[in-house]
């Protein structure tokens, strides 16, 4: 084998300054994105609230999928979620 064709060299100041302002930019861009989500989730937090109880949590629609509650959808979303995990999951650790 022979030497490497490239080597290491120090990184110069406009480098680190313009990896800087990109992660600065970024960063903004990120909170740009995030904040209307927060307050998205946050608004139908607050207006839902009202409406949550423990009956509607642990029954089932009725009424023609019109009225009762949300339970089966509950049970539903933790199957999923069981089975995604155990495909998943051993695929992931087999694979490194």
């Amino acid at each position: 084998m022979t030497a490497a064709a490239f080597h290491a060299t120090a990184p110069t100041i406009a480098s680190r300054r313009s990896e800087r302002l990109a992660v600065g930019l970024l960063g903004i861009v990120t909170a740009l994105l995030i904040l209307p989500l927060l307050a998205i989730v946050g608004l139908l937090a607050w207006l839902g609230a009202p409406a949550l109880s423990w009956e509607f949590l642990v029954t089932g629609p009725t009424a023609g999928m019109t009225a009762g509650g949300i339970f089966p959808a509950i049970v539903g979303t933790m199957w999923l979620i069981g089975v995604s995990l155990a495909v998943a999951a051993p695929v992931g650790i087999l694979a490194g």
